[in-house]
């Protein structure tokens, strides 16, 4: 959180460097006098009005942090983050599945669980939210 409002005042301090007149929004001279290229202004200029404000400038900038991460460590994380999400919303039907299985194999008994959404409330109820994991 800390680094977020970090490199937004440096984005605004930076903003208001380039925009020579201070009058709030960084015309095509004021950015082609900054260094800036004409494609990378009109990406900025989202509402096409031909300044940049304030806000389209930090908005446009403030991701781009993202862009310095190398993308084989963007995959990677990403791929971490699909498992964990995935392997955590499945773990409960898994539980319940070998519940049920182990069960069956039981010769002789009745069986305390009946079905996918019997044997969930069952569990939830005698033994809490967190035996589903």
């Amino acid at each position: 959180q800390m680094c977020i409002r970090d490199r937004e005042r440096d984005l605004i301090r930076e903003f208001e460097r380039i925009d020579a007149n201070q009058d709030g929004a960084i015309s095509p001279g004021e950015w082609g006098r900054a260094g800036g290229s004409d494609p990378e202004f009109e990406r900025m200029d989202t509402n096409k009005d031909g300044v940049v404000s304030k806000d389209e400038y930090v908005r446009a900038h403030k991701l781009q942090w993202i862009e310095a991460v190398p993308l084989w460590a963007r995959l990677t994380l990403s791929g971490a983050m699909a498992g964990t999400i995935t392997k955590t919303s499945t773990a409960p039907l898994d539980r319940v599945k070998v519940l049920l299985q182990v069960q069956s194999m039981s010769a002789g008994t009745s069986g305390k669980y009946s079905g996918i959404l019997g044997t969930t409330r069952t569990m939830v109820t005698e033994e809490g939210v967190l035996s589903l994991w």
